[in-house]
């Protein structure tokens, strides 16, 4: 009996009809011929038996718990039976299209592995449990003690009924577990657990091509928060392809999208798109965490040094909130601790109120063999990255921040005494006991101009004194429109030091009246600073900070021992300076990058072309043709335009385009629209979706029920139309 072939009526063992001859032909003196055959028998009846150990079991809509038998023609009605009923390792369970309403906790056996039908696999949790207790969950994949798993959860969708159900799933002290192509919602407390309570750690999970919505909350503030994904107690654990949500819960009521605890070691999180509020404001006041790394302590090691990292990569994600790194003093064998690279950092909207804090990247604690790479820290960002300690007598120390783009660093004095508001804070408001090594190569950071006045970053960069604070390195970075200067230096401590800073290589450009480095209430120890060059870098535009082919950054630079830049072109010798190398000859071409248009409407027109031909610094760029999207009745009023060579209107930014995942993003820009109604269309105008909202600004469509095709998308409210089109692959 097959994997995929149980349709009888019940369980049974069937006859081995394999072929299998074998014979002895001659006697050999001192050999126990006996044994052999006992073995070969041994062999044979294992042979026979795998037959039923991989049975495929069927849960059905019209089944029934009472007379069902678990067969394709006579199936159960509910996991909770199936779970109960099927221990056989290789087997598995599957969920047939339907919904379904569960309200018993299911534990699956050991081998035993779980599958639905897709995301029309409706699986409604209405199971409560323990809150505080992470092995009380809907479904768990739990020992009592650590085991190899061997099993699998995937194409299912598991939904919390409005947080009825408090966790939909958690995985104890069981290694070599997959959980992938799921959709899970809308949970209570928690959405995914892993996590060993036996010592040790698990080993050969993944977690791949899921969606996670909704599905942490917070018991009491920032105390007792859940998660969407929580994992803890794993080596070489592969996170990646998922789209983990939690921009839905007000006040104190969120949870974090992701939390890490103890015992991670070779975490691979990759591919990713992790979302949370982009930043703390009175109406967020928890912590906006899109990922959050704490009490990291090595599980048999002392819990008192509570050091982490363990060879963590993180790359290729997609990020909007926080990412929150505690501990990063270990590399374990690895060549790092935390390997952070080419990921996307915001969600490129500056906000006019200055008592928003939204950063991206911050490190807490012990910090050592940390890197930081080819990152995009995105506009609007008040702090993108930042390092401070937990207490007096932690150390950071060992640090590289290369090939990074620190985007239109925006102003905002809210959190971490953030007078200076720098693209990088080493810890204004807790400091290290000793800072040393720091490397800081080849990044490119520009200030955000746009409010004006005194609400511009004062510097990129903020090193303040610490007891042992030396072998600062700053080379090849580009700096440009920083308040008063790109780097100050402040004596924090009575007794801190600053020795060994080395200046070498940059560029600085408008940076208040002093264009490197301003010192305040103290003079650092042995400055090697050559000035460098003041000069405009000449972008490719102010969003593109490729280089033009007439920069003076172009090969003004040093090779610091780099192989290549952010976009993984080799660099030149001598380099040029900032995140890019030029290509002589080829350089990146000139690009439009999304820009807004409004214009005030003085006469009335009819819907026609507009060109305009951006004015920005230096650039040869073609004029734009732009059109009316919709004409407001007062011939005053602004007009919403649409920019056509990349399908961007005034305060609605709808992204991906192409949709792969299945998932469109749909982001408001705040106070624009506070009532409107959604439609999406195929190409023969039948209605796919209408909806009324109220009071949202960012929202996430499930279309991957669509079939791939080319869907036309309005929101509409008064005097007001968005009008365009997606492609679903």
């Amino acid at each position: 009996m097959s994997a995929a072939d149980h349709s009888g009526n019940s369980p049974s063992l069937q006859p081995c009809h394999s072929n299998i001859a074998f014979a002895i032909n001659y006697e050999k003196p001192g050999v126990n011929y006996s044994r052999h055959f006992s073995t070969l028998l041994v062999f044979i009846l294992l042979f026979c038996s795998s037959s039923i150990t991989a049975a495929t079991y069927y849960i059905a809509p019209h089944g029934s718990d009472e007379s069902g038998t678990g067969t394709i023609r006579n199936p159960w009605k509910s996991i909770y039976k199936a779970c109960k009923s099927v221990k056989r390792p290789g087997s598995v369970i599957h969920i047939m299209t339907g919904t379904y309403t569960e309200n018993s906790s299911c534990n699956l056996a050991v081998g035993v592995s779980l599958e639905g039908e897709g995301e029309f696999t409706v699986v409604k949790s209405h199971y409560k449990g323990r809150i505080e207790d992470p092995e009380d969950s809907f479904i768990k994949i739990a020992s009592n003690y650590a085991v190899n798993g061997n099993q699998h959860i995937r194409n299912l969708n598991i939904d919390g009924d409005n947080l009825t159900g408090y966790r939909a799933i958690a995985v104890i002290n069981r290694s070599k577990v997959s959980i992938y192509s799921c959709t899970i919602s809308n949970f209570y407390r928690d959405g995914v657990i892993f996590k060993n309570v036996s010592g040790g750690v698990q080993t050969g999970n993944s977690f791949h091509d899921n969606k996670i919505f909704n599905c942490a909350g917070a018991l009491n503030g920032n105390e007792g928060r859940g998660s969407g994904l929580g994992l803890n107690d794993n080596e070489g654990l592969l996170v990646y392809n998922n789209t983990i949500n939690q921009q839905y819960r007000r006040g104190n009521l969120n949870g974090v999208a992701v939390s890490i605890g103890d015992s991670i070691l070779g975490l691979q999180l990759y591919n990713n798109t992790i979302l949370a509020f982009a930043h703390s404001t009175t109406e967020h006041p928890n912590f906006c965490f899109a990922v959050e790394f704490w009490s990291n302590n090595k599980k048999g090691g002392p819990n008192s040094a509570a050091i982490g990292g363990w060879g963590t990569a993180i790359y290729k994600n997609t990020f909007e909130g926080e990412l929150d790194i505690a501990f990063g003093g270990d590399k374990a064998g690895y060549e790092y601790s935390y390997d952070v690279h080419d990921n996307i950092f915001g969600d490129g909207i500056a906000s006019a109120d200055p008592w928003v804090f939204k950063t991206a990247l911050q490190f807490e604690g012990e910090q050592r063999y940390v890197i930081v790479s080819n990152n995009t820290f995105r506009k609007g960002l008040t702090l993108p990255l930042y390092f401070c300690d937990t207490e007096d007598s932690q150390n950071c120390q060992d640090i590289q921040i290369c090939n990074n783009t620190f985007e239109n660093v925006t102003y905002g004095y809210l959190g971490h005494n953030g007078m200076f508001a720098p693209a990088i804070d080493f810890g204004s408001n807790g400091r290290y006991e000793t800072v040393r090594n720091i490397s800081i190569l080849h990044n490119t950071f520009t200030a955000n101009r746009e409010l004006g006045g005194d609400n511009i970053s004062s510097c990129a960069m903020f090193l303040p004194t610490a007891k042992d604070y030396g072998n600062i390195y700053i080379k090849n970075n580009i700096f440009t429109g920083f308040a008063v200067a790109a780097i100050i230096a402040r004596g924090s401590v009575a007794d801190g030091t600053l020795d060994n800073l080395v200046l070498a290589k940059n560029l600085y450009y408008n940076n208040g009246n002093n264009d490197s480095l301003k010192t305040i209430m103290f003079k650092p120890g042995n400055v090697k600073d050559d000035k460098g060059i003041i000069a405009n870098p000449r972008f490719i535009s102010q969003n593109d900070f490729h280089l033009q082919a007439s920069s003076p950054a172009i090969w003004a630079g040093e090779n610091v021992g780099l192989a290549s830049d952010k976009d993984g072109v080799a660099w030149h010798n001598p380099a040029s300076i900032g995140a890019f190398e030029f290509i002589e000859n080829g350089n990146h071409a000139p690009s439009i990058q999304k820009q807004v248009f409004t214009v005030n409407v003085t006469q009335n027109l009819k819907q026609q072309p507009l060109t305009i031909k951006p004015a920005l610094d230096g650039d040869q760029m073609s004029p734009k043709t732009i059109i009316m999207d919709h004409l407001p009745a007062s011939p005053s009023s602004a007009v919403q335009l649409k920019d056509l060579a990349n399908q961007t209107t005034l305060g609605i930014h709808m992204y991906p385009n192409p949709v792969e995942d299945g998932l469109l993003i749909i982001k408001i820009d705040d106070g624009l629209l506070k009532q409107f109604e959604l439609s999406i269309l195929d190409a023969s105008g039948k209605m796919m979706l209408q909806k009324r909202y109220e009071q949202v600004n960012s929202f996430i469509l499930n279309v991957s029920a669509y079939p791939p095709a080319l869907y036309l998308i309005q929101i509409r409210s008064t005097n007001f139309l968005f009008s365009d089109k997606f492609t679903i692959k």
